[in-house]
């Protein structure tokens, strides 16, 4: 998506006019946090600017993306080889930190893209994605696939949770790992860099 960092005042202050050519709905993120605390779905620009001056005073650098309606997938990767894809299902506005650590109602679903292209774009996508930020051995990448297929990613998670909730164990449980093979083919792999 679209987005625009607010790292001083001054980029807050002059962020109405920047937001315009992104859209009319938004997505604020504090940078430096993870398990989505501090993200909020907007709309209008008034209300991006007000949470973005929220974000910015209780977390500092943040990012303002355009918001991209559809269904929220996760690609976990291990050596560099994707893992099942997740389809997450949650009744709260978007996959947030309730949704991922206390909510028992969110689905995560397995075998939802029946569009073989699409699936094969989704993966190569988080593939590629990984490379190209020199990511290695294990992550996840978090993207929205919007109604016409269109895939984006969101987020590259480069240590992503090892929870009961959490999609990279999920993943390779669904591959066929538990979490102990999981843990010990992340070591493998790390492993095998050692000189």
């Amino acid at each position: 998506p679209r987005a625009v960092e607010i790292r001083n005042q001054q980029q807050l202050a002059d962020i109405e006019s920047k937001l315009e050519a992104i859209g009319k709905k938004f997505v604020i993120k504090p940078i430096k946090q993870g398990s989505s605390v501090g993200i909020q779905i907007v709309d209008g620009l008034a209300a991006a600017k007000s949470a973005a001056e929220e974000c910015f005073d209780q977390f500092g650098d943040c990012m303002l993306e355009e918001f991209i309606a559809g269904r929220e997938i996760a690609v976990s990767i291990l050596e560099n080889t994707t893992l099942p894809v997740i389809e997450i299902k949650t009744v709260h506005q978007f996959y947030d930190y309730d949704a991922k650590y206390n909510d028992d109602n969110t689905q995560y679903l397995f075998d939802t893209i029946s569009d073989v292209e699409i699936l094969n774009r989704i993966n190569d996508i988080a593939l590629k994605s990984f490379k190209a930020l020199g990511c290695r051995d294990f992550g996840r990448i978090d993207l929205i696939i919007s109604p016409d297929g269109t895939p984006y990613v969101i987020e590259i998670n480069t240590i992503p949770g090892f929870t009961a909730h959490s999609l990279l164990p999920k993943a390779a449980a669904k591959a066929g790992m538990d979490m102990t093979q999981l843990c010990l083919r992340i070591i493998q792999t790390a492993l095998k860099r050692k000189p």
